[in-house]
């Protein structure tokens, strides 16, 4: 009887102790799951916060470009192929979407970038001619009918007059007809892998060359009436963008898209800081 009892005790202990354990799991297991669940909401919020960022702060990088070319009413200083770069690398960035489907933050940014280049480049041809320039436009002679079909002709026309007219119409069907040519050779051989990235390294390598009108215009005239606002926006958003490549496990072109970015922005930086210095010192000298 009393061998009994004892094993009796035993049992319940034993009981009392895996209940307990069992207690002690399903809390630990219960704060586990909670832990996980609050670290999955903060980590779709960070998730959501760097996307929204992604769409938004490129093409918010040059909005003080555009309020001081409408506040000076002037855009002398800045390089209207920037908006031609932007847009072609933009338009074929969403071709390449369609062959490859990439993060959606970076097709909403194109598409957001795309409109605001447009609403830039009208301001831009709006207040880029002063009133000389556009009387040399008006006196200029016409290129004739009979010279722009002939393969030399058409060079020299498009290299004399392309992208640089004054009105914001020729612009826009510009970009119209090479939207449309894009998606038509997209559509017509989207089926192969190599045309697809070709697209891809096409698209960024024109993006990775944004600085670089920029560069030539304050090479040039000087780097008056550039915005050190976007110039400083336009690397800190390259570097955003490159480490959200790198952090995404984004495709190899767009990183190296990213760097070369970061590297002419770098050079516009110089050069924006070494011409208010000589402007420094020539007024310096004058007083």
């Amino acid at each position: 009887k009393k061998k009994k009892k004892k094993t009796k005790k035993n049992k319940k202990q034993k009981n009392k102790t895996k209940q307990a354990n069992q207690g002690i799991t399903k809390d630990s297991v219960h704060q586990r799951d909670a832990e996980q669940r609050s670290g999955q909401k903060h980590s779709n919020m960070l998730s959501i916060l760097f996307s929204v960022c992604l769409v938004v702060g490129p093409p918010a990088v040059f909005v003080p470009q555009y309020l001081d070319i409408r506040r000076s009413r002037s855009s002398q200083g800045f390089s209207h192929w920037l908006c031609l770069v932007l847009l072609a690398a933009n338009i074929i960035r969403v071709a390449f979407w369609w062959g490859e489907r990439f993060e959606t933050p970076l097709l909403l940014q194109s598409l957001v970038m795309i409109f605001f280049q447009m609403v830039l480049l009208e301001l831009v041809v709006r207040h880029r001619h002063q009133l000389k320039d556009l009387h040399s436009l008006s006196t200029r002679q016409r290129t004739p009918l009979s010279e722009l079909l002939t393969p030399y002709g058409l060079v020299k026309h498009l290299r004399k007059d392309f992208w640089e007219w004054s009105d914001f119409r020729s612009y826009v069907l510009c970009v119209v007809v090479f939207s449309v040519g894009v998606a038509l050779v997209t559509l017509l051989f989207s089926w192969s892998q190599t045309f697809v990235t070709l697209l891809g390294t096409l698209a960024l390598g024109i993006e990775a060359c944004l600085g670089l009108p920029q560069v030539k215009q304050n090479f040039e005239h000087g780097a008056a009436g550039v915005s050190l606002a976007m110039v400083g926006g336009m690397f800190a958003g390259d570097a955003f963008k490159t480490v959200y490549f790198l952090w995404s496990g984004a495709p190899a072109q767009f990183l190296y898209c990213g760097v070369t970015q970061l590297l002419t922005d770098i050079v516009l930086l110089v050069q924006i800081f070494t011409s208010r210095k000589q402007r420094k010192r020539y007024s310096f000298r004058e007083d």
